[in-house]
């Protein structure tokens, strides 16, 4: 049966720009890039060797443009991502030109994770996310 999550997919309108982000502004390592036969370019990034859960960025030749979604669409609402430190992880992002804040770190509440979200270049919600142990 299902073992877990292998990779959330992203359509995005600017390939460069969203390799820029998730690399070089989350810290994801580039693995491998390819073309699909419908023409599709695709990048997929992870955050280390025997990682699962990779990042699929995949760009459409035939799209210029993509519409922002309203929070309340059906499919795809947010991605959460994993952090050891959140208020370390949100300082090092600001620090790094990220500003597209939608909420800043919660404060720690007893029996529920701390989380921050902040927007992709293209609007994708992520939400950064660490458990605090009682």
């Amino acid at each position: 049966m299902i073992k877990g999550v292998g990779h959330a997919a992203i359509a995005v309108s600017n390939l460069d720009r969203s390799i820029e982000f998730y690399r070089d502004k989350l810290g994801f390592t580039l693995v491998r890039t390819f073309e699909r036969a419908d023409g599709a370019r695709v990048v997929d990034l992870s955050k280390g060797t025997g990682q699962i859960g990779e990042i699929q960025l995949i760009s459409y030749p035939a799209k210029v443009s993509a519409d922002k979604r309203e929070p309340d669409h059906l499919g795809l609402e947010h991605i959460a991502l994993l952090v050891d430190d959140l208020d370390a992880t949100y300082e090092e992002l600001r620090a790094k030109g990220v500003t597209d804040f939608i909420t800043q770190p919660t404060p720690p509440r007893p029996n529920r994770p701390r989380t921050a979200r902040v927007l992709d270049p293209d609007g994708v919600l992520l939400e950064l996310i660490t458990f605090v142990q009682r």
